[in-house]
């Protein structure tokens, strides 16, 4: 940890009244870590630290993205039917088209988003694990 960083987390502290000033503690694989108290006396390191290991953020991260996908899927399908039933009305028909377009463009940013998570987590746990820190 450098002293900008310290120094940016002790700023916060005074801004904030239910956060305390970050204390400086020896920590056996990474030197001093920054200890900024919430509320009960758990860092806030230690609160996202427990929040990502325990599944919660993947758990909520997978329902948020199945929902998306469902709803994108829905509005693919909807556009279809919208598309099919135009009549040959090119304002109806237009209007489809761009449903479409939108879905499917919707569609891709999901799995990309869905994909590069994946990967990041993926990447931290290797580093983690390669470090051999474990909080």
């Amino acid at each position: 940890m450098n002293l900008l960083h310290f120094l940016a987390q002790t700023a916060h502290a005074a801004a904030s009244p239910n956060v305390v000033a970050p204390t400086l503690t020896p920590d056996s694989a990474q030197g001093f870590e920054p200890r900024i108290s919430i509320g009960s006396g758990t860092s806030l390191y230690q609160a996202v630290s427990n929040f990502l290991s325990t599944g919660t953020f993947s758990n909520l991260f997978d329902a948020g993205t199945l929902l998306a996908g469902t709803l994108a899927i829905g509005y693919l399908i909807w556009s279809g039917i919208q598309y099919i039933t135009a009549g040959g009305s090119p304002d109806k028909t237009k209007a489809a088209r761009a449903g479409i377009v939108n879905a499917v463009i919707g569609i891709i940013i999901i799995t990309a988003a869905y994909a590069i998570v994946r990967l990041g987590v993926t990447i931290g746990a290797a580093i983690q694990s390669a470090i051999g820190t474990s909080h």
